[in-house]
């Protein structure tokens, strides 16, 4: 609302025709404190009264100071403004009843005077109007601001709520967080020592790895061991056959020493048959000497015994003929021997071979007890035909005894040389199953250790895997408490959030109701200003009324006076 305009100059100095802008007074270093609540209330300012309008006259703010204004609120401030505009209208008419009373010349300008204070109480009066309207709005709009701080209040309480509950629940993520930090740092060390863990488990696999290599290599080294041991237990057990056929053969060589022995004691037999042949040849030589001369004459005896004695050389022919055949026989049996003794030689050499050589030797041992028996039957012939004509076969039982005495010589030195030859075989064969023995021992020793060293290796594995078993577990029992404590923390995340998104919106209903708050507040300045500039105006109004009212008092005395 812009000022009033006056047809006259006044005594307060204002232009004729215009009304200064009066400043409008927000009151923002002065407010009033209402139920402890934000101050955004504004106040009316209502002048001083005076003695007779309850207005004092108020100069300019130039020469004196103003004056302590009394502030009124509410009904108060309504009650002012009615006694006012009444003072006006007492004025108004007191100015009307001193124009009337006054000349005659002024009842043009007093009349002109009223028709404006006509205008100015019917523009009062809209204004009061509008002033009574403006107040119920401002009725209104402090129900809603007491409403609005009431809610702002509630509002304040809730965020404060929700401020401590947010606080615990912070305080609770963060000792959530330190729990979870130090789950972390436990499942750190934990990954660490699951780390070391799993390079010891690697070096441990690689050992194992190393170790099943070895043992591998230990199992082919076995394999190939007891593919030997095999060999070996094979040759042990032809060993030990060709073992059985020489003690065979030992026992056969006994057999044919004994019957050696029994052919020596025969030979001797023999030695001493012919020793006492001998005797008795040369015994019967004596008495054939005696009796030379005695059968000289007997021609007849002397042709029979010429007779006999060509029946003797005839036996003795046949006895030489068999004698060669014996001879060849005896170097047959040479020539066998040396085939046995070739046998023999061949044994040292192959081993396999012996079996067959060893009959052929049994054999040909056989054939000579048979040729040693027909010789000794040959013998008791020779002994019985030497019984017949000894004396003519004395030189040659003694040339076939000496051939009988060195082939027997030879067949000692020949049984000798077998005997060598079966002691150093056997030395060699004993000599060869005590290596195979000791091999067989160092093989089985060797499978000791290496058993020993795998039960170690299936024990440091069995260990290890408890072990990292163990490991395992506790690597589970701590996943499973760090996932429930990120489902703990996640759920207090989840409640932390909808807690800021409804502490977000109750800050956004908060905002909305300070915004609410300052347009209110705004209109209420709003209102307030216009009211303060109606009330200015009103002051100035009154002032000059007042200036008015003096200068018309001033012509009414001077024309009662004139």
């Amino acid at each position: 609302m812009g000022g009033l305009e006056l047809g006259f100059l006044n005594s307060a100095g204002f232009r004729k025709g215009v009304h200064g802008k009066i400043d409008v007074c927000t009151e923002s270093l002065r407010r009033v404190p209402w139920d402890s609540r934000p101050k955004f209330v504004r106040v009316v300012r209502m002048r001083a009264m005076n003695d007779d309008l309850g207005f004092t006259d108020v100069k300019s703010s130039k020469d004196t100071k103003r004056p302590k204004k009394q502030i009124f609120e509410g009904p108060e401030a309504v009650l002012g403004l009615v006694i006012a505009s009444v003072a006006v209208l007492v004025d108004i008419l007191k100015s009307i009843v001193l124009v009337f009373t006054g000349p005659i010349s002024t009842n043009a300008r007093l009349s002109q005077r009223v028709r404006v204070l006509e205008k100015e109480s019917s523009n009062l009066k809209a204004d009061k109007v509008t002033l009574e309207e403006d107040l119920g709005t401002l009725l209104e709009v402090e129900s809603a601001l007491q409403v609005a701080e009431v809610t702002k209040a509630r509002i304040s309480e809730q965020s404060q709520s929700l401020r401590g509950d947010v606080e615990e629940r912070d305080n609770i993520i963060k000792s959530l967080s330190e729990e979870k930090g130090k789950l972390t740092e436990q499942i750190r060390s934990f990954n660490k020592k699951s780390k070391v863990m799993a390079d010891r488990r690697q070096e441990f696999e690689n050992q194992k790895a190393s170790m099943e290599l070895e043992m591998q290599r230990l199992l082919a080294k076995t394999g190939e061991l007891e593919s030997k041991l095999r060999l070996l237990e094979q040759e042990n057990a032809n060993l030990r056959r060709e073992h059985l056929k020489v003690a065979g053969l030992q026992a056969k060589i006994t057999d044919l020493e004994s019957t050696l022995l029994g052919m020596k004691k025969n030979i001797a037999g023999l030695s001493y048959d012919n020793d006492t042949l001998l005797r008795q040849l040369s015994a019967k030589n004596l008495e054939y000497a005696k009796l030379e001369g005695k059968y000289t004459g007997v021609k007849g005896d002397v042709n029979a015994k010429k007779d006999e004695v060509s029946s003797i050389q005839t036996m003795l022919e046949l006895q030489v003929k068999g004698n060669d055949k014996l001879r060849e026989e005896n170097t047959r049996m040479l020539q066998k021997m040396e085939a046995a003794q070739s046998v023999k030689s061949q044994l040292e050499q192959d081993l396999q071979k012996t079996a067959a050589e060893k009959e052929r030797v049994i054999s040909e041992l056989r054939q000579q007890e048979r040729a040693k028996g027909v010789l000794q039957e040959q013998m008791s012939k020779m002994n019985k035909q030497d019984q017949q004509g000894r004396e003519a076969l004395e030189e040659e039982l003694k040339s076939k005894i000496k051939t009988v005495d060195e082939e027997k010589l030879a067949l000692e030195e020949r049984i000798k040389e077998a005997e060598g030859a079966r002691d150093a075989l056997q030395k060699e064969w004993e000599y060869k199953l005590v290596q195979k023995a000791l091999q067989v021992r160092d093989l089985e020793k060797r499978n000791r250790e290496i058993e020993k060293a795998l039960a170690e290796a299936r024990e440091m594995g069995m260990a290890w895997e408890n072990y990292n078993s163990d490991l395992e577990a506790q690597y589970k029992e701590l996943e499973v408490k760090y996932n429930e404590v990120e489902g703990f923390a996640e759920q207090q995340r989840e409640e932390t959030a909808r807690a800021r998104e409804e502490v977000k919106l109750g800050k956004d209903r908060a905002q909305k109701l300070e915004e609410n708050l300052m347009a209110a507040s705004k209109e209420v300045e709003d209102l307030r200003a216009r009211t303060a500039l109606l009330e200015d105006e009103r002051e100035q109004d009154l002032e000059s009324l007042k200036s008015e009212k003096e200068m018309l008092e001033q012509t009414s005395l001077k024309h009662f006076y004139l």
